[in-house]
């Protein structure tokens, strides 16, 4: 028996910092997360340490299949070179007849994490493919997440034990991110640090909360709207920051102070003074929020 020190692939920003205990036939025998990295600190999901399981399970699928020829129905198994020489043939006909743009990548999760998601997109841009912003919907999101982050997506991790105040909206960390949880309850614990989470559904992390909003599905935008019309009715702003550091304010503010309270409480079905709460939380300490894939869509 060995142990070999790793990093997980998967489509995950985390990249697990894992120690993969192997037998002499290099068969993996038990995963764990290692605690010599701060973030990963000894906590992995379910599909990391499922991996044994996983990868010796009888339903495993080890060989291409190929579509029978109609009339028949099924697949025929083949060897991999046959299939990767189908492929082949496949994208050089196509290319030949209707050019490189004629081919279209659509990818997504799977093992394609931070390690291992460049790899494909080299091929396809050799190739001159035509390609996402990751899926077809993303683009409109990760526009968003610009805007509201700048030109990075956010902090570094390890800053949120230094936050008073950690908002969760849109997705349930308690189970979806582990380590930022971990993160956010150690906040909690040492530096007096507040847990909002904003979700319509009563998760595993609304639960924990200090403070649970709960909007109507899909009235997150009025929710911000609401927050922002607080926060600006009450001279909660840095003008100075927002002068430096973004565009479109003077818009921005217009639209936010239409949205009254009555006008946010009748389309979120949130209270007032809920969104009064959270506002003199964020206005009195440092805050940071983390947005799931739950708003930006």
């Amino acid at each position: 028996m060995k142990i070999v020190k790793t990093m997980c692939a998967r489509d995950c920003p985390d990249a697990c910092w894992l120690d993969v205990t192997v037998d002499d036939n290099d068969t993996i025998i038990k995963v764990e997360a290692s605690k010599e990295n701060p973030f990963t600190n000894g906590i992995t999901c379910p599909r990391a340490a499922g991996d044994p399981q996983r990868t010796t399970s009888m339903d495993r699928v080890l060989y291409p299949y190929i579509r029978k020829q109609s009339p028949e129905t099924g697949y025929n198994k083949v060897e991999w070179n046959q299939a990767l020489d189908l492929v082949e043939e496949n994208l050089k006909e196509t290319i030949e007849k209707h050019g490189r743009e004629s081919v279209l990548l659509l990818d997504y999760a799977g093992n394609t994490g931070y390690l291992t998601i460049g790899y494909s997109k080299r091929l396809w841009n050799a190739l001159g493919a035509t390609m996402t912003d990751y899926t077809i919907c993303s683009a409109s999101g990760h526009a968003g997440i610009g805007l509201h982050y700048g030109l990075t997506y956010g902090q570094s991790p390890m800053d949120l034990e230094k936050k008073k105040n950690i908002v969760f909206w849109g997705f349930n960390a308690k189970t979806s991110s582990p380590h930022q949880w971990a993160l956010a309850t150690r906040a909690r614990r040492v530096n007096d640090a507040k847990i909002i989470v904003v979700d319509p559904r009563e998760s595993e992390s609304a639960e924990l909360a200090n403070l649970w909003i709960c909007p109507k599905p899909g009235s997150d935008v009025a929710l911000a709207y609401g927050l922002a019309h607080y926060l600006i009715s009450h001279d909660m702003v840095d003008l100075d920051f927002i002068e430096k550091y973004t565009t479109g304010y003077k818009e921005y503010r217009a639209e936010a102070l239409k949205w009254t309270p009555e006008r946010v409480q009748q389309v979120t079905g949130v209270s007032w003074e809920g969104i009064e709460a959270l506002g003199e939380m964020l206005h009195e300490s440092p805050t940071v929020f983390m947005i799931g894939l739950g708003l930006n869509k």
